[in-house]
């Protein structure tokens, strides 16, 4: 095992490097990137190899960074801070007492890695295979990750001139498309990160949202100019008419799971329901919000709406008719931030600037449970 670390401590840390190690550590004779050869007697004689193996994985993620800069750092620096309760800790504790010494957490963290751009994280989606994610950021740029090594894949993805706002992957996982403070919209390339076709122009304001539809040949993007737009998802072009009828921003997007509905939230407190095909508004505006529509959600079957408001409540609508359902989902203290709808339809879930989770029963428009308490500052996604 030493070679791998040797390796990365004379290497960038590259995904494939990344990949390995990991992939190396979750294998019994990996304690010896983490502990002296020592600390193999006890360990043949209890039954914890799993244990061992995930800690041995989570110390990998965790000191990658240090470990990558100089091998050294897996015994002058690492193992100091390994949480005290855990079983690498234990067996390390017992052939090492001379060892140094940090005050740390008992168990590892539920972060399991921080990804880093120059600037804040403006928004964030996993690829539908699970393997990439990619982020947006204040710093003008997308970053391509790998979910399980979280080493960086391809280049940084230069190319808007303003903040990052949005993002959206195609359902196929092949195309991944951004918008932007700088009005515009690009496409990349979701394996390397290469910038596809020409630059999106058409908004006249920043760009807030935007989403790809199921069937993947679409994309609605919604904009402080008020307007939703239509884009060929292959190849970035307009595709029919503005879609006005908002009167303020527009500040969440979804598409139904046919394909066939756009549905929109607004700073001016509504909904509205489009063609998603030819971008002509369907049925009334649908109002019962006293405050900004922040986010909006649609189930599996596509059959129902929830969506989320700065008036702190969730409302559920149906999807063909726009009519509302039910009544108002009251419990935040807060802005509602993010919603989503579990795939079964029969529980959704909030979160808010009140720093809290609520889960909610889509039949009896009731909070399900005790509130998720945990965070210390807002929930945002």
């Amino acid at each position: 095992m030493k070679h791998v670390v040797q390796k990365l401590g004379t290497s960038a840390p590259s995904s494939t490097i990344m990949s390995s190690t990991v992939a190396h550590v979750s294998s019994q004779a990996a304690l010896t990137f983490a502990t002296s050869p020592a600390a193999m007697m006890p360990l043949r004689s209890e039954v914890c190899p799993m244990e061992i193996f995930h800690d041995l994985q989570r110390f990998t993620l965790m000191f990658m960074e240090p470990i990558a800069t100089s091998s050294l750092h897996v015994y002058s620096t690492a193992l100091a801070f390994i949480p005290s309760k855990t079983e690498l800790s234990r067996h390390y504790t017992k052939s090492s007492e001379d060892g140094p010494r940090v005050g740390c957490a008992e168990d590892w963290s539920q972060t399991l890695w921080t990804a880093k751009h120059c600037g804040a994280v403006s928004c964030v989606v996993a690829c539908p295979d699970g393997t990439t994610i990619v982020s947006g950021s204040r710093d003008k740029t997308l970053q391509l990750w790998d979910a399980k090594t979280r080493a960086t894949i391809g280049k940084v993805m230069e190319g808007h001139t303003d903040c990052v706002t949005c993002v959206a992957v195609s359902p196929d996982g092949t195309t991944i498309v951004s918008g932007s403070c700088d009005n515009m919209l690009h496409l990349w390339d979701a394996k390397t990160g290469v910038a596809i076709g020409k630059t999106m122009e058409g908004h006249t304001n920043m760009v807030n949202c935007v989403a790809v539809s199921p069937d993947g040949t679409t994309i609605v993007s919604g904009s402080r100019d008020w307007t939703l737009q239509l884009w060929d998802a292959k190849t970035g072009a307009v595709i029919e008419k503005v879609m006005k009828g908002h009167t303020d921003w527009v500040n969440c997007v979804k598409i139904s799971p046919d394909s066939m509905t756009i549905i929109s939230g607004s700073r001016d407190n509504t909904l509205h329901l489009w063609d998603a095909k030819s971008g002509s508004a369907i049925g009334k505006v649908m109002e019962g919000h006293t405050n900004a529509v922040y986010c909006v959600a649609v189930s599996l079957d596509g059959t129902t709406i929830v969506s989320g408001s700065c008036d702190s409540t969730l409302h559920l609508w149906d999807a063909k008719t726009g009519a509302a359902i039910g009544k108002v989902m009251e419990g935040h203290t807060g802005y509602v931030n993010s919603v989503a709808v579990s795939p079964d339809g029969t529980t959704i879930v909030s979160g808010s600037d009140d720093n809290t989770v609520h889960l909610w029963d889509t039949k009896t428009w009731v909070p399900i449970g005790n509130i998720e308490e945990g965070h210390t500052n807002w929930v945002t996604c």
